[in-house]
């Protein structure tokens, strides 16, 4: 995965050892995924900023 990422980053100028920091970015984004996908399951709402939104009441039903 890093090395498929150098030539982007050789094409902006960045330094090639910021290569390194992509595997742990997309496990970080995955966390992040499976995180929310748990929350909803749990029936929690969104949070942002410390405030907490509810799930919608009016959902319509497929099909």
């Amino acid at each position: 995965m890093a090395l498929t990422f150098r030539p982007m980053l050789a094409y902006y100028g960045r330094p090639a050892a910021e290569a390194l920091l992509l595997p742990f970015t997309a496990g970080l984004y995955l966390l992040m995924t499976v995180d929310s996908a748990v929350q909803h399951w749990r029936g929690r709402g969104a949070a942002w900023k410390g405030r907490t939104y509810g799930a919608p009441t009016d959902v319509p039903e497929a099909g």
